[in-house]
């Protein structure tokens, strides 16, 4: 038993050793069939929303009609079983964000009502997937609001409205009962009209930020908006031609597995090859351009990012028309921002789709897609296995805290797998520590989790990161556990090295 656990791990740490650190190939993402969900005939639907309206722990599906006065809610019911619409009489929707305004464990609603006149308009939820009345309409002036989001920027503890109206942002202080105070002062983007922006905490100075694409003097880019916690964002990067045509859609994803939030925009071209995606990515303290930077895709309109393959990298999804049939299209992420050819994930309706949701509808862990036609939602459930992997701790502090070690892919035999360490000493020499069984002892004032069986050597790059692709061992049977742990030549450990947390990966 032990010559074949030993000749398990040997396997193992070959596989890993040569794929390591060149991209590897993967199997095709694993859907089930479309399931079609019919819409009000009546009505022109434009956006969608996958969000847990109930609080009953399963998502729920917010659709938004372009002409109408009213909001349907379809209540999930776990996979793709939702129930008939739950409507809302809350009149023209432009803009709209969801989330707990007053602090009863309730979703709430909060939209711009009209273009380009626009008030400011919230709807306490009731927990049931309706709306009540409005319960403030606010006037908006000082030109049309492109975008709407819901975020605590002065960190008082209360949700507070963000306006992005044209090149400048304007928050509505939140009070936690519903109610929130007129725009403040705007800031600035340095004449780059926004649309949509995004949350995130750009250089991590605990103070929420936000990002956004737009244009200015007929040229796409994007700028970020640094937040300083009392509600007010200054300009930080505003970045100019980073694409030719109109832009289209953007979303926030980890694309590279350092656990730093990265951007992704689309544009329609103007020109050839056709329409693009470009990349934006996040170091901890601002957005750079990675190389290579941009990439043709089979449309460019709205596009998500999510980790559809739980190999511990955000995706992106986008639609369009292919082949004359309405399809979702998908990149698969690399890790190094490179992407597979897309692949075409067809839906129930061969007409033009509307708008895309990635949410965990059957909750096993994986985001499945949602789709909205003209008439109808379609559902896709996500096959892919589940990763399986644990995370056991005992990392080991050095130069730049304790490295973290994170594991991903379908275990199974054969399967494709992923392994990120990241926050290492940079440009070291590191020793991935392979082993069948838990040791658990003090070592270099840390702990060895694992039973070293098999030892594979590393060296960090310029970030203190390494990626490691590999395959799950094909003679390994349900059950089978290998552990991992990183350790790193580190001046500030204690005795010289740090160590990563330790993971159990276990054989679905």
């Amino acid at each position: 038993m032990a010559t074949s656990l030993l000749r398990r791990s040997r396997l193992l740490s070959a596989a890993l050793l040569c794929a390591a650190p060149a991209a590897h190939a993967f199997d095709d993402f694993a859907f089930a069939p479309a399931v079609p969900i019919a819409l009000p005939s009546d009505g022109d639907p434009w956006k969608l929303r996958a969000v847990d309206v109930t609080g009953d722990g399963l998502i729920d599906l917010v659709v938004v009609d372009v002409i109408g006065t009213d909001l349907h809610v379809l209540v999930g019911q776990g996979g793709v079983s939702f129930s008939a619409p739950v409507v809302s009489r809350v009149g023209p929707v432009w803009e709209l964000d969801l989330a707990d305004v007053d602090h009863d464990g309730r979703v709430d609603l909060v939209q711009i009502d009209e273009f380009p006149t626009a008030n400011l308009v919230v709807h306490l939820g009731d927990g049931q997937g309706g709306f009540g009345p409005a319960v403030q309409t606010l006037p908006i002036t000082s030109g049309a609001v492109g975008g709407v989001c819901l975020l605590d920027a002065n960190e008082d503890g209360d949700l507070d409205v963000l306006l992005v109206q044209g090149t400048k942002l304007r928050t509505c202080l939140g009070d936690g009962t519903g109610v929130f105070a007129p725009p403040g002062p705007p800031s600035s983007s340095q004449f780059l009209g926004l649309g949509r922006a995004h949350v995130l905490d750009v250089n991590r100075d605990g103070h929420l930020d936000l990002i956004g694409i737009g244009t200015a003097f007929f040229s796409g880019g994007w700028a970020d908006m640094l937040g300083d916690g009392t509600g007010a964002f200054s300009s930080s990067q505003v970045v100019y031609n980073t694409v030719d045509g109109d832009m289209s859609g953007s979303a926030l994803g980890d694309f590279d597995g350092d656990q730093i939030t990265d951007f992704v925009l689309s544009c329609s071209d103007y020109g050839n090859p056709g329409p693009e995606i470009a990349l934006a990515r996040g170091t901890g303290s601002e957005m750079v351009s990675p190389v290579p930077s941009e990439f043709v895709v089979p449309s460019a309109s709205t596009i998500r990012a999510g980790d559809l393959d739980a190999d511990g990298l955000d995706d992106i999804v986008g639609y369009g028309l292919h082949d004359g049939t309405g399809q979702v299209w998908i990149l698969r992420s690399h890790g190094d921002f490179t992407f597979a050819e897309p692949q075409f994930v067809p839906g129930a309706e061969p007409f033009y789709l509307r708008d895309v949701a990635l949410a965990d509808l059957d909750g096993d862990g994986l985001l499945d897609v949602v789709v909205m036609h003209e008439l109808s939602l379609s559902v896709l459930i996500n096959d892919a296995p589940q990763p399986g992997w644990t995370d056991h701790g005992q990392g080991l502090a050095g130069v730049t805290g304790v490295p973290s070690l994170v594991g991903a892919g379908p275990l199974k035999p054969g399967g494709n797998l992923t392994m990120h360490l990241f926050s290492a000493a940079p440009s070291a020499p590191a020793i991935l520590v392979v082993g069948m069984s838990l040791l658990a002892l003090p070592f270099k004032g840390g702990v060895l989790v694992p039973q070293p069986h098999a030892l594979v050597p590393l060296v960090t790059d310029g970030a203190g990161g390494v990626a490691l692709h590999g395959t799950w061992p094909g003679a390994a049977t349900a059950g089978f556990t290998v552990w991992f742990q990183a350790w790193i030549v580190d001046a500030v450990g204690p005795a010289g090295f740090s160590a990563s947390n330790a993971l159990a990966a276990k054989t679905q």
